[in-house]
């Protein structure tokens, strides 16, 4: 005997994932799939073992414009901003 049992099961699939920039609220855009655009801004405390950790956490997410605009204020409040070429 042949048993079939059916039933409506809803699946849920992601559309669509981005981020959003911290300061101006905007959608943090890439130009294209191969852009290396990250600007992120992580302090991060607490304890740190072989086995794992735990603390806190502050971070910022910022689009282009507005990451350029956070080195200037750095930059002109003192900080020293390393500028480095990377390659691998």
């Amino acid at each position: 005997m042949e048993v079939i049992k059916k039933e409506k099961r809803m699946q849920e699939v992601t559309t669509d994932c981005y981020l959003i920039c911290d300061k101006c609220g905007k959608r943090i855009k890439t130009k294209d799939s191969f852009d290396a655009f990250e600007c992120e801004f992580i302090y991060k405390t607490g304890s740190n073992y072989p086995e794992g950790g735990d603390g806190d956490k502050l971070s910022l997410d910022l689009c282009q414009e507005c990451g350029l605009k956070a080195i200037k204020i750095l930059k002109d409040n003192g900080f020293k901003v390393q500028e480095n070429e990377w390659d691998w």
